[in-house]
This record gives structure tokens, sequence and C-alpha cells, in this order.
């Protein structure tokens, strides 16, 4: 009993000397300043390049570049890169700023130039320039970035629009067109159309373009069945919607003709929403194209 009465003292001893009555130290104050981090200047080896649908990932660096497609101009913007990488591609050199991005332009003039309109408006085609981009970070560390392809079709008629803004649209070297020679890319209610002996994008030097335009009101269509089927016949006012068609030069990005095209004044067989609407002739459109094209009105 004596044992454990002197063991059990010494332990009392110990915890008044080391936890309770030890002083305890003041907080920090909190500091808003964010860790410093060195400045990278690139990976040790060549990195492995992971793409996915439009972003491609630089494994083990945490950079990152995206893919985007205006017309013939194909863009990779790339981020979190060390300050004074250097980006080139086509001859033109880009070199990443202190925030760590930096965008290189490549022109698919000559890849979209040798397709077809079939191909090249099919939602499922995808394309990207022929060249790659070079990576040479501060260590000298070199990297080629071969671009992934990239939906087209959206942002190939976006191209084209800019027609309207006197802005021209080329496809790499193309040669002169011959007198008589023009072939016009007509963008129909459906599928752009050729008219004329081009095949390609290339070929086609003039682009036509309708413009629907605000609805004009007729006559009075009777004699529509209700949905239902049963009740009284419907009656709508005949809403005639012109379209004006204009061509432009495509590699000078000017106006070559316009024209209006009248809708008829003919009730519609059938009626959409309340609506009984009339547009203008598709045909009667292409025949002033086709006239035009060999220098006809």
């Amino acid at each position: 009993m004596r044992f454990a009465f002197v063991l059990l003292a010494l332990a009392a001893a110990a915890a008044g000397t080391t936890g309770c009555c030890r002083k305890k130290a003041p907080p920090r104050p909190y500091d808003p300043t964010p860790l410093a981090s060195p400045k990278s200047s690139g990976p040790a080896v060549t990195p492995n390049v992971r793409w996915g649908p439009v972003q491609a990932y630089i494994e083990g660096t945490g950079a990152t570049c995206t893919a985007s497609v205006d017309g013939t101009s194909y863009s990779l913007a790339f981020a979190k890169m060390p300050e004074g990488t250097k980006l080139r591609a086509e001859g033109q050199e880009t070199v990443v700023g202190a925030d760590g991005t930096g965008t290189v332009k490549m022109d698919m003039g000559e890849v979209l130039g040798a397709m077809t309109p079939a191909e090249a408006f099919d939602y499922k085609t995808k394309a990207g320039p022929a060249s790659k981009v070079k990576v040479t970070y501060p260590n000298k560390v070199e990297l080629d970035i071969e671009p992934a392809p990239q939906t087209l079709y959206r942002k190939l008629r976006d191209g084209y629009d800019k027609l309207k803004d006197s802005q021209p649209l080329t496809f790499g070297k193309e040669p002169p067109v011959a007198p008589g020679q023009r072939t016009i890319l007509f963008f129909a209610i459906l599928n752009p159309e050729m008219i004329g002996p081009g095949k390609t994008l290339r070929e086609a030097d003039w682009v036509a373009m309708g413009e629907k335009l605000p609805a004009r009101t007729g006559k009075m269509c009777s004699g529509y069945k209700p949905v239902s089927g049963t009740g009284p016949a419907l009656s709508y006012p005949l809403e005639m919607v012109d379209e004006e068609v204009v061509i432009y030069d495509r590699k000078a990005g000017t106006v070559v003709d316009k024209k209006t095209f009248k809708a008829a004044d003919r009730c519609p067989m059938f009626t959409s929403n309340g609506h009984a609407t009339s547009y203008a002739n598709s045909e009667e459109v292409k025949r002033w194209l086709r006239a035009r094209r060999t220098g006809g009105r």
C-alpha cells in the first residue's frame, strides 16, 4: 500500500508541472497575404498532352490549352503556363505573360477550302489546322502540340455571316476566277447549294444569303379545320413574308447585287400555331442567281 501511494503522488506531481499550469502562446494574427510560390521555369522533361473534346491538359504541369474556331481561324488559348514561355505557330510567336496566359491563332483556309459544302456543313465534320504549335519553356524544354479537330458547322457559317459586315472570307491561296466561271454558294432553307461549275468552298467566289422581311398582311384565308377535327372552320389573315437575297463577293467582302422576292399571294394548305403564312418562291431565287452568275439580270 505504501508503494502504491508513492506512485500516485509522483504521477500527480508530474501532471502539475507539465499540463494544466503551462502558459498558452498567444494566437498568431491573421495574415491576408497569400503564400508566395517560386515561378516555374518549366517541366524537367517534355510532358505528355492529353486532349479532351475542346481542351488539352499538359500533364504534370497544371497547364491547359483550349481550342476554338471562328470562320477559318483556329485558336489555342493557354492558361497556367510559366511566364516567358514561347508559343510559336505558322511563323507567329506569342510570349506568355505574368498572368500565365497566351493565345496562338492558325489558319484553316487550305483545309476548309478543299471541302464541298456537303462535307463542311455536316454537323459531324471536324477539322483542324495542318500545322503544330511549338511550346518552348524558359528552361529550354520544348513541346509540340498537335491541335485537335473541332466541329465546324456553326462556326464556319459565322465566317460567312461576317460578309454582311464587309469582312472578306478567304481559303488560303486562291487562284483568280476566269470570266463567266462564277460559282455561287447559296444558303438555301435546308442546306447550302452550289450554283455554277465549282465543287468546293474555294471555288465558290460569290455567296448568296437571304433574309426574311417583316410580314405583310394580305387577304383572309378560310376553311381550316380545327386540330380537334370538330367545330366550325377557322379563318386567319394571310401573312406574306418577303425575302431579300444579297450576293456577296466572298474574297472582297463587297455586295455584288441584291433583290427582294415577294411572297405568294396564296393561302397555304396548312397553318402553324394559328398563322397562315406564305414565303418567297425558292426556285424563283435560284433562277435569278443562275442568271446573275453569267452576267444576266
